[in-house]
C-alpha cells in the first residue's frame, strides 16, 4: 500500500512539473579584455567590441514545455526600432530563430531562415559532464554540468532536479532536470526569472520549414553562399 501511494505522490509530482512556462533573461557579458590585448588585439577592434556591448540590451526569452515537448524562442521586442544598432544579445540568443525538442519521437531542431526560406535544422545531443557542485538559483538547488562539446569547455549549465523535465534554453538539452542557468562561453548568461509551473492548456506550435537539414548540411548551405568564401 506504501508503494502505491509514494507511486501516485511521485506520478503526481512529474506531472505538475512537465507542463509549464520558463522566462529567461539573457545577457551580454562580453569576451576577456585583458587576453585580447594580450593577444595584441588592435585597440578599435576592441573599442567597437565595447561599443556593441554597450548597444547590445538584455532580452527574455521562453521556453514553453510539457512532458512531451518543448518550445523555446526570444521574445518580441515590442519597442522595435529599426535604426537602432544591432543588439548582439537577441542575436545570440536565439534572434528570430525557434528551437524545438521531442522527447517521444527523437525530434529535436530548430527553424531558421535561409536565402529566404524556413529550414529546420537538426540539433544532435550534447555531451554532458556532470558534477556534484551546488549552488541556487533563485528558491532551486541547482547542479552544475559542463558541456564537453564546446570549445574550451566553457559553456556551463545549472539544472534542478526538482523539475524533472530535459529541458532548456536554446540547443541546450538532455540533462536530468531543468536548466534554470546557461552561461554560454562566457560571454552570454541565461537566467530563470520567472518559473511557472502546473499551466494548464500550454499550446506548443511544432515549427515547420521547406526541408529539414543536418547541422553538417547546414553549414555546407552557409559556407557555399557565403559572400566571402575564396
Amino acid at each position: 500500500m506504501k508503494k502505491i501511494i509514494l507511486s501516485l505522490v511521485l506520478f503526481s509530482t512529474f506531472v505538475c512539473f512537465s507542463q509549464g512556462r520558463i522566462t529567461y533573461s539573457v545577457s551580454f557579458n562580453g569576451p576577456d579584455f585583458s587576453k585580447l590585448e594580450k593577444k595584441k588585439v588592435p585597440k578599435e577592434r576592441i573599442d567597437r567590441i565595447k561599443k556593441a556591448i554597450r548597444d547590445s540590451k538584455d532580452v527574455e526569452a521562453l521556453l514553453l514545455f510539457n512532458n512531451k515537448e518543448s518550445l523555446y524562442y526570444v521574445k518580441e521586442d515590442m519597442k522595435n526600432d529599426s535604426k537602432k544598432a544591432i543588439n548582439y544579445t537577441k542575436l545570440f540568443a536565439g534572434n528570430n530563430e525557434k528551437f524545438y525538442q521531442n522527447y517521444n519521437d527523437k525530434d529535436f531542431f530548430y527553424q531558421t531562415g535561409v536565402l529566404g526560406d524556413l529550414m529546420l535544422v537538426e540539433m544532435p545531443p550534447i555531451k554532458w559532464k556532470l558534477t556534484q557542485e551546488t549552488k541556487k538559483v533563485g528558491n532551486y538547488i541547482c547542479y552544475k554540468a559542463i558541456n564537453l562539446d564546446s570549445k574550451d569547455q566553457k559553456t556551463i549549465a545549472w539544472y534542478t532536479q526538482e523539475i524533472p523535465v530535459r529541458y532548456g534554453p536554446k540547443k541546450y538539452f538532455g540533462l536530468p532536470g531543468l536548466i534554470l542557468e546557461l552561461q554560454e562561453s562566457s560571454n552570454f548568461t541565461f537566467t530563470a526569472i520567472k518559473i511557472e509551473l502546473n499551466i494548464k492548456d500550454i499550446e506548443i506550435e511544432k515549427p515547420k520549414g521547406l526541408k529539414k537539414l543536418t547541422a553538417e548540411e547546414y553549414k555546407e548551405l552557409i559556407k557555399k553562399n557565403s559572400p566571402f568564401k575564396n
